[in-house]
Formats: C-alpha cells, sequence, structure tokens
C-alpha cells in the first residue's frame, strides 16, 4: 500500500511524462520543418551549409519541395543519412555530432551511418 506522498509523487512524474510526449507530437505532427529547428537550436555555423545543401537539392528537383523552408524533420532523416551530410562543404564532424544532437533533444530519430 502507497501513502499519499508517494501517490502525489507519482502523479507528478507521470505529468512530467505527459508533457514530455506532447512536445514531442507537437513537433511531430506539425511537420516542423528543419532548417526552423536548427535556427532555433544551432548557430550559423550549422544553419548556412544545411539550409545551402538543402536549397541546392530544391532547385534541381531532387527532392519533392519547392523551398529548403518547406522540408519537414521527419523528411530530413529519412532522406539524408551522415555519409550523404559529411561530403556537404563546410559541414564538419563536430557540426553533425551537434545536428544529432539537436535532433535527439527536439525528439526527433537520429541520423543513420549509412
Amino acid at each position: 500500500m502507497i501513502n499519499k506522498e508517494e501517490y502525489l509523487e507519482m502523479l507528478e512524474k507521470k505529468e512530467v511524462e505527459i508533457r514530455m510526449e506532447q512536445k514531442i507530437n507537437k513537433n511531430h505532427a506539425g511537420g516542423r520543418g528543419i532548417l526552423e529547428l536548427l535556427i532555433e537550436n544551432a548557430t550559423d555555423r550549422l544553419v548556412n551549409p544545411i539550409k545551402c545543401f538543402l536549397e541546392f537539392e530544391t532547385s534541381y528537383q531532387k527532392i519533392p519541395f519547392t523551398s529548403a523552408d518547406d522540408i519537414t524533420v521527419t523528411f530530413f532523416v529519412e532522406k539524408y543519412s551522415m555519409k550523404q551530410l559529411k561530403s556537404v562543404i563546410n559541414l564538419g564532424s563536430r557540426s553533425l555530432k551537434l545536428l544529432n544532437r539537436i535532433l535527439w533533444n527536439a525528439g526527433y530519430d537520429l541520423l543513420r551511418e549509412s
């Protein structure tokens, strides 16, 4: 049998879990843009190479978006791997690690290796 304090503590923990789930679902449900996420959480040193790369991809119609601003995080994670992004000019290994950390903290999957 649990006492009142333990019960209240369990309720508080459950409330925190629910809030985290709502935050993650909100990010996914809205089809949040990758550039929007990066602008909020990263420096220009990471944002600019990704933006240039995505603008190139859209301008040559390599992906089904008309603008780099329209690309969702989910599409980005599913489409590109770490190996593909290593070839992007001015995007080093530390920037890729930061990108993965930002994705993870926002509740998205990490970029795959190959």
